[in-house]
This record gives structure tokens, sequence and C-alpha cells, in this order.
């Protein structure tokens, strides 16, 4: 779904006329972005407050959440894919920090595969 997405987007940019020198320049932009997200999800991976419900576990649904969405529309859907599994984790409220640590190390071993990270 999130491949489909990807070449639906891809081809409304396309249509918007949207020039590959700027969609170059968006897909750097989240590439930046992505090395951030890594810096702050590896310091929740340290931090044993990161699982307890507050402002730390708000933060990380709202980086999976945008990594989930964003990472598709750039052609990286294994990202997404686990963003939105990171994301539907915390948002069901469990508290199992072997499952917290599991998925956010998928996350942050895929951000670390991708081109400069």
């Amino acid at each position: 779904m999130a491949y489909a997405l990807s070449v639906e987007l891809h081809v409304a940019l396309r249509s918007m006329a949207i020039s590959t020198n700027q969609l170059n320049e968006l897909k750097r932009r989240f590439l930046d972005r992505c090395r951030d997200n890594l810096v702050a999800l590896k310091g929740a991976a340290q931090d044993a407050r990161a699982m307890e419900p507050g402002e730390q576990r708000e933060a990380l649904v709202r980086i999976a959440h945008s990594l989930a969405g964003t990472g598709g529309i750039f052609g990286f859907p294994i990202l997404s894919e686990k963003a939105s599994h990171l994301e539907t984790f915390l948002l069901s409220g469990q508290i199992d920090r072997s499952s917290f640590d599991t998925l956010l190390q998928n996350l942050v071993s895929e951000l670390e595969a991708m081109p400069g990270g």
C-alpha cells in the first residue's frame, strides 16, 4: 500500500508541474529530518521514561507517525512499515518494554541503513 501511495504521489506531483529539482530538494529535507529523528529515537532507547505516558511518549508517536507517512511518499516503504508498527504500539497504551525496545530498534536500524543515515 505504501508503494502504491508513493507512485500515486509521484504522479500527482508530476501533474502539478513540480520539477525534479524541487522533488529532490524535498527528499533531501526528508533525509535531513530522518537524521534528526534518528538521534531522538536513539535517545529514547536509552531512556526508561520513554515508555511512560507523557510528553516523551507523545513525541515518539509524532516521530513515528511522520516517518510512517513520509517514508512511503519518498520511496522508503520498509521505513514506513516499521514506523507504523511503533506508532500503533505506542498508541495502544501498552507498557511492554521488550516489545517497545524491539520495535524501536527495528526503526532505528532502518533509519541507519538509509542514505546518509
